[in-house]
């Protein structure tokens, strides 16, 4: 887990350097059973799932209303 953990933040280090936009997930990648959120990046199951797809101006929003969620 630890190996896949390290993975996915140097990929997120590598799209932010390309002008990309990265993703929020931590790494800490559990669902919460009652929210539906992941207890990491307090995106639901459906965003992580379509953040590859999603255009920028999607992803910033996104990004915005998880700095919401995480209050």
């Amino acid at each position: 887990m630890r190996r896949a953990v390290a993975y996915m933040g140097a990929m997120n280090r590598d799209s932010s350097a390309m002008g990309e936009t990265p993703s929020p997930c931590i790494g800490i990648c559990q669902m919460d059973p009652v929210s539906r959120l992941c207890d990491g990046c307090r995106r639901t199951i459906d965003e992580i799932a379509t953040w590859s797809l999603m255009s920028v101006p999607d992803k910033r929003r996104l990004l915005a209303d998880l700095a919401r969620r995480r209050r």
